[in-house]
């Protein structure tokens, strides 16, 4: 177990500091994917953005399309509580905007999936 200067454990700032170093690296990778997808797709330009299908709210959720209204709102919190833009205020503007482009398309999911099972 490591300590600080002050005598302090360091394990759970270690534990929090690899899952930050996580998330950025994720939020990059699925920066890198949307920038790749806007170029090979046709049909969605710069402008608008794609539809969102009830089958690719599924997918964005991590869930299948079989889940419950409770599985879906547990997949919906867990992702808000992951990537929530507030989470990362002093990492730059460049991560808080990919995290806030990730939570918006977290939200529009669980809206659309949250409209279609009422």
């Amino acid at each position: 177990i490591g300590t600080d200067k002050t005598g302090a454990s360091t394990v759970g700032r270690s534990t929090a500091r690899k899952e930050y170093h996580e998330v950025i690296s994720f939020l990059d990778q699925k920066q890198d994917d949307r920038e790749q997808q806007d170029d090979m797709d046709s049909l969605c330009d710069s402008e608008t953005l794609c539809p969102l299908t009830v089958e690719s709210a599924y997918r964005l959720l991590g869930i299948p399309a079989t889940s419950s209204r409770n599985e879906i709102r547990t997949a919906y919190r867990k992702l808000a509580s992951r990537y929530h833009p507030d989470l990362l205020a002093r990492s730059g503007a460049r991560a808080q905007k990919m995290a806030a482009n990730r939570m918006a398309s977290i939200n529009d999911a669980y809206r659309l999936l949250r409209t279609q099972r009422a």
